[in-house]
């Protein structure tokens, strides 16, 4: 794991992370209810219209 002087680490620390930029993580829910919500709070963030449907 190498740690840059800002303080941030390049590496991966779990398998529910994905990189999204330098020195940028988001972490993905492992339940499917978490995973709507944080789908709802991304479409809010970004103003898309986003319809999520829980089969």
């Amino acid at each position: 794991m190498k740690t840059y002087a800002s303080g941030q680490e390049k590496t991966i620390k779990s398998n529910r992370q994905i990189q999204v930029g330098e020195y940028r993580w988001l972490f993905v829910p492992t339940t499917t209810k978490d995973k709507y919500k944080i789908l709802r709070i991304v479409a809010s963030a970004m103003r898309i219209d986003l319809q999520v449907t829980l089969l």
